[in-house]
């Protein structure tokens, strides 16, 4: 995971990640890395509109960004929102 978001630091690509916070929600978050001190990630959300600061250890997921919308090499792929998806288990 260190090396993806050290990657996503220095390119400044968007990443999608799905997150867990201090009191256990789930979260799937758009990110631009701007830093990483220790096991903290100061990042762009997207979805906060703000710099954030994430958890390392609570980052458990991660991949490149990429609009799913006009993504034609995998039509089938839809978005989950992982908020009601964690709930229900």
């Amino acid at each position: 995971m260190e090396k993806l978001l050290r990657d996503a630091m220095q390119t400044g690509e968007t990443w999608t990640i799905i997150y867990r916070s201090r009191m256990n929600l789930f979260s799937k978050r758009e990110i631009k890395v701007l830093g990483i001190n220790g096991n903290r990630v100061i990042a762009y959300c997207f979805w906060r509109q703000a710099i954030r600061t994430f958890y390392t250890e609570n980052i458990l997921a991660m991949e490149k960004w990429r609009d799913i919308n006009h993504d034609c090499t995998r039509p089938w792929v839809h978005q989950v929102d992982i908020i009601n998806v964690a709930r229900t288990c």
